[in-house]
């Protein structure tokens, strides 16, 4: 393939990647926010609410590990392509039962828990993928817009939801997201999953068992991996507390409505977006020196947002004050996530990268959970102010631990070699 050829191919794997993995990420969210407002509608009950969240979640944290050792056997397109088309078929067929009797709140929990079963096979593959869709220089730009366009419909799917979904039918959120799923899927067809051969080794037949116990192996082997894990599982659990203790103190203790709340937590997506592009464009590489600094300046924010849980001030300086907190959050946080997402793609064997982006979106999983616990049973009897001050100062604990992060520097050395 010639040099301009070659060029273009790129420009369209980089391209229909971001863009089918976003439409993909609309439906999701589309259906995600209907269906909790419809449960809400329902029930009246935030435990049915919470229920569908978990059902949502769970899924996803048990067979991620599992799909990437797939992803490491299978065929990455017809994986993508199949998840998205099935999650098409799924919603298309609950849209074709809506029209006859109302869906109820088991039809809900039931089509929630197999889309949640369909998505790491998109996620993780996807992740798994991304060094063979571009060149290596590309490689920082593509996982940046992933995460940009993700952060803008995180952002834009509750607003417009929210604003037409007393107008809407439900059933035609439904066929929306059925619509988008079928159009990311068609995408995806036209994506060259073989544009950059990594040179895998070849299969050796290793049984499933043995090729996942050889992917943690791997893991448990690689220094810098165990380092990033380490930090990935103490970050997530404080990090947790601004899920559990900012909702309440905000339309409890502050008084802010839910317009108000609607916009301060849309500012981390905010805060991402900007930085996600920021970082993508510049390349930034992953070193130790930059995870601490960045951990110590999202701690020093989270300090900030404490503040007007504690103090008593007017709610407008209230809400900008939490409004710029969340969104630094959200920025300083790109300059950490989309550089180490780079940074393990371009390090593990490409053999091996679906059963490692497995477990690691299962341990990415598993904390917040655990966080958002202890931190919303002590909401109960200790002041959200005091725990989120707590918690910033465990963030920046973790931020001096990561000065020691030796075997990560060593890695990036040997990466820029």
């Amino acid at each position: 393939m010639n040099r301009p050829a070659a060029g273009r191919r790129e420009t369209v794997n980089l391209w229909l990647s971001v863009a089918g993995q976003g439409v993909s990420g609309l439906g999701h969210y589309l259906f995600s926010f209907a269906m909790g407002l419809y449960v809400l509608s329902l029930t009246g009950s935030a435990q049915s609410y919470a229920v569908t969240v978990a059902v949502s979640l769970l899924p996803s944290a048990v067979l991620s590990p599992i799909v990437g050792a797939l992803a490491d056997r299978l065929s990455k397109k017809l994986l993508i392509v199949l998840s998205d088309a099935l999650n098409c078929l799924l919603l298309l067929g609950a849209f074709t039962v809506a029209l006859t009797r109302p869906l109820t709140v088991g039809n809900i929990y039931l089509i929630t828990f197999l889309m949640s079963v369909f998505s790491p096979f998109v996620n993780v593959t996807f992740t798994a993928a991304a060094p063979r869709l571009v060149s290596d220089r590309l490689l920082s730009r593509l996982v940046s817009y992933r995460t940009a366009v993700t952060s803008v419909i995180q952002v834009a799917t509750p607003v417009l939801s929210g604003a037409v979904y007393v107008v809407l039918d439900i059933r035609l959120f439904i066929l929306f997201s059925s619509i988008a799923y079928g159009l990311s899927a068609l995408s995806e067809l036209f994506i060259d999953f073989d544009f950059n051969p990594l040179g895998e080794q070849a299969e050796t037949g290793e049984s499933f068992l043995r090729a996942l116990r050889s992917g943690t192996a791997y893991l448990l082997s690689s220094h810098a991996l165990v380092s990033i894990v380490t930090v990935m599982l103490l970050v997530n659990l404080w990090f947790a507390a601004l899920d559990a203790v900012l909702p309440y103190s905000m339309l409890e203790l502050i008084g802010l409505n839910e317009g108000a709340y609607g916009v301060i937590m849309a500012a981390f997506s905010v805060g991402t977006l900007l930085g996600s592009v920021y970082v993508g464009r510049r390349d930034i590489r992953f070193t130790s020196r930059l995870v601490s600094l960045s951990l110590a300046l999202c701690a020093l924010c989270m300090a900030v947002l404490a503040v007007p849980m504690g103090l008593p001030m007017p709610k407008p300086l209230a809400a900008v004050i939490l409004f710029s907190g969340c969104a630094a959050i959200g920025l300083i946080s790109s300059f950490i996530n989309v550089p180490s997402s780079v940074f393990i793609q371009r390090i593990v064997p490409g053999e091996l990268l679906g059963r490692i982006g497995g477990m690691l979106a299962t341990i990415n999983m598993v904390m917040s959970p655990v966080g958002m616990l202890i931190s919303g049973t002590l909401a109960d009897h200790v002041h959200p102010s005091i725990i989120l001050t707590v918690c910033a100062v465990m963030v920046a604990a973790v931020a001096l631990l990561c000065r020691r992060m030796s075997s990560v520097d060593e890695a990036a050395a040997r990466l820029s070699q």
